[in-house]
């Protein structure tokens, strides 16, 4: 899912805005989707966002 909305915020955006800018938000798009998804599935924010910190 993450790769997912990554690909489809880079194709979509880089029609309108530059590249860098477009790859910059898709990247934090991701580590968001795979932060709170971590976070939710180990029943702790903490590590969650461990997780996120290290991406």
């Amino acid at each position: 899912m993450a790769l997912l909305v990554f690909y489809l915020l880079l194709i979509s955006l880089s029609e309108h805005i530059l590249f860098l800018y477009a790859y910059s938000i898709g990247a934090v798009a991701s580590i968001a989707l795979l932060t709170f998804y971590l976070g939710a599935i180990l029943h702790s924010k903490k590590l969650g966002f461990i997780l996120g910190a290290a991406l």
